[in-house]
């Protein structure tokens, strides 16, 4: 006769599990036994809690329905913040049948294993990094195009809009990842990567005052408004979120994934909703001067005054929407809160910078106008090479550009 020996190991209290393993309904282990979460007031960040205790990551879907004949409830009304390391870390209520009114299951869907997770982070690191290389050769260039490119006024604008997406670009690159130190410097990360986004979308909407005063109510010269745009630009977005900051300071950040403003108490709206009106604004000023366009257009010869307008609304058609259709995606997840939006917010913005350099910059005049000269300091250089009798007066007439005509480098 053998003596078999079995040994139970008691689960810990606010132990969870799906009952598929990465998928299923969620059931918990509460006061000696296991039963269900009544789904009163869940939300989808409840279900990347629970997946990230799992070992998953985060929450694919989450449906609500009745899954099982089974209806021991155990618990009702989760609320986790998106930080908690256990499930009881949550807040919540203990069940009571006149609490829980739909009395539905909780069915997650995990994102299973840690490898597509890092697959996803991977492909949008490198999405970011062209977008920040991308930025650093727009700046290169226009360094490069000297006083030839800061003499036109609306490159001004464009230069230091470049320079605030490459801080933003950078920060978010670099900074965003860093959860892993103190809560001070998470915090500190989140403000800055606050202030340049807001920076990002007022020099954007400096273009459509620039558009305005000079096509539209026809100033002539705009010299004078520029430093105010400049001050405009870089101090206006820093207000903002030294209110939100001195306000929300207990729970600003949100530090569970990456250090950035949180969803929970509204916080991440001290950005969407200066981005969003920014949007509207831009886009009745451009509305008003495409009418204007056609109007000029058909009512005055001046066909170089209709080309100039055209150009600095193609700064603007291309900037308006690739910088507001990924803040969109933002703001779906504000309230769905999948993982889906989240990874095309990062996918398109991190064609910003791409997209900035093709469009913008390499069809830049002054740009160009480099460019081409540099090609022709090239061809010189290798004919020189193949003909030593070539001189250099021979070089000057070949390649030399008044440096006052624009028009004659392009």
């Amino acid at each position: 006769m053998e003596v078999v020996q079995i040994t139970c190991y008691a689960s810990e209290n606010g132990a969870i599990r799906l009952t598929n393993g990465d998928n299923g309904v969620l059931q918990v282990f509460y006061d000696g036994e296991w039963g269900y979460v009544c789904d009163d007031g869940w939300t989808q960040l409840n279900s990347n809690v629970t997946c990230d205790i799992l070992g998953y990551g985060y929450a694919l879907s989450t449906a609500v329905g009745f899954y099982d004949d089974n209806t021991n409830y155990l618990l009702n009304l989760v609320d986790c913040v998106g930080n908690e390391a256990a499930f009881l870390d949550c807040s919540y209520s203990p069940y009571t049948p006149d609490s829980c009114f739909s009395s539905e299951h909780i069915y997650i869907t995990c994102l299973p294993g840690g490898t597509a997770i890092l697959v996803l982070d991977v492909f949008s690191y490198i999405l970011i990094s062209i977008s920040f290389i991308s930025l650093i050769i727009s700046l290169i260039l226009f360094c490069i195009a000297g006083r030839a490119f800061f003499r036109v006024e609306t490159n001004i604008i464009y230069f230091n809009y470049c320079i605030a997406m490459l801080l933003a670009t950078g920060i978010f690159l670099f900074g965003i990842p860093t959860r892993k130190f103190n809560r001070g410097f998470c915090m500190s990360i989140a403000f800055v990567l606050h202030y340049t986004w807001l920076a990002v979308f007022t020099w954007t909407l400096c273009i459509g005052i620039l558009i305005m005063f000079k096509f539209v109510i026809s100033v002539m010269s705009t010299r004078k408004i520029y430093p105010y745009l400049i001050v405009f630009g870089w101090v206006f977005p820093i207000i903002i979120p030294i209110i939100t900051i001195s306000i929300t300071h207990s729970y600003y950040v949100n530090e569970s994934k990456h250090c950035f403003l949180n969803n929970d108490g509204g916080v991440i709206w001290a950005l969407i909703a200066p981005i969003l009106i920014i949007l509207i604004i831009n886009a009745v000023f451009l509305v008003i001067a495409i009418v204007k366009i056609i109007y000029t257009k058909k009512s005055s010869q001046n066909n170089e005054q209709t080309d100039i307008m055209k150009d600095a609304l193609i700064t603007a058609l291309v900037l308006t929407p690739v910088l507001g259709i990924p803040w969109l995606f933002l703001l779906l997840n504000v309230s769905i809160q999948h993982i889906a939006l989240q990874y095309i917010f990062i996918f398109l913005n991190g064609l910003i910078g791409l997209v900035f350099l093709l469009v913008i910059v390499l069809r830049n005049k002054e740009v160009r106008g480099i460019l081409k000269r540099g090609k022709t300091s090239e061809g010189i250089t290798t004919l020189r090479n193949r003909d030593p009798m070539v001189s250099e007066t021979e070089d000057y007439k070949v390649y030399h550009t008044p440096e006052s005509s624009v028009e004659a480098l392009t």
